[in-house]
């Protein structure tokens, strides 16, 4: 599941590395690109253009002909991702992933957003000593992920006392098998700010 998955880049790459590790030599197999798109990934947005562009980036990595199955429709839906309910029947997910938007809920880069959906975010998801959109899916990852959790965020939440917490909720639930820092340049021609990629399951055998 990415519970921010925009325009899909994520679930792409992970049905490519899916389909790479499945099929066998020579070419593509038909039946195992479609159960994949099928059964095995799961998308939110809010922005309803951002899911029809996933839905289509998807289809066209599968390349294959004809209409694509039910799921990727049932599956890739418009939601809010901290506080609607999931696609899927059973709630949880092998896998989270994604890149969750970035910002805070107060001082000078505090994001703009309606009123009232703060106030429900706050209910559901605040209480950290700094409250932010990417630790919420920190959060929401950590109740979502069966197995694994993996994510692009801000380098502040890696050292930052204000993060404690986080960090602290991520340990408790999970261990820490890899956090690497891609600098600034991670994204080509988008000015971000310092980014780490952090991956965590629920196993002994991280930190």
């Amino acid at each position: 599941l990415d519970p921010a998955c925009g325009d899909g880049r994520f679930l792409v790459e992970v049905a490519r590395q899916i389909w790479l590790r499945l099929e066998g030599p020579g070419s593509p197999d038909p039946t195992l690109r479609r159960r994949v798109i099928d059964r095995c990934l799961f998308g939110i947005d809010n922005d309803p253009l951002c899911v029809c562009q996933a839905r289509a980036a998807l289809w066209q990595a599968a390349g294959l002909p004809g209409e694509p199955p039910e799921g990727l429709l049932a599956h890739l839906v418009t939601a809010d991702g901290l506080l609607d309910e999931t696609p899927g029947e059973e709630g949880r997910f092998d896998l989270v992933i994604g890149n969750p938007p970035f910002g805070s809920f107060s001082g000078r880069q505090a994001v703009t957003i309606n009123p009232d959906l703060k106030q429900q975010y706050l209910a559901r998801w605040g209480g950290d000593t700094w409250d932010t959109l990417h630790g919420m899916f920190v959060r929401r990852g950590l109740e979502l992920a069966r197995h694994s959790l993996a994510l692009v965020l801000p380098t502040q939440v890696t050292h930052l006392e204000s993060y404690a917490g986080l960090r602290s909720a991520v340990t408790e639930e999970m261990s820490v098998h890899e956090v690497e820092d891609h600098g600034e340049g991670v994204f080509e021609g988008e000015a971000v700010a310092p980014v780490v990629t952090l991956i965590a399951r629920r196993d002994d055998v991280g930190t």
